[in-house]
């Protein structure tokens, strides 16, 4: 927790908002649940808009930045 503490508001997101596909993968291989196209179109969706949100650096380029 305290590695997370310390790295930028971006990253730290991005790796918190990894749990969605750690859930989802555990409970379709341990518990055999069955997950919908819809479920991993959506559950990917939301990942990347996350990503965008949060990550603003994403589509500037540095020259732009000057």
């Amino acid at each position: 927790m305290i590695a997370i503490s310390i790295t930028p508001v971006s990253i730290a997101v991005s790796i918190m908002m990894t749990q969605v596909f750690v859930s989802t993968l555990t409970g379709f291989f341990l518990a055999g649940e069955r997950i919908s196209v819809y479920e991993m179109i959506s559950i990917i969706g939301g990942f990347f808009g996350v990503i965008l949100l949060v990550n603003d650096q994403l589509f500037t380029n540095e020259s732009d930045l000057v």
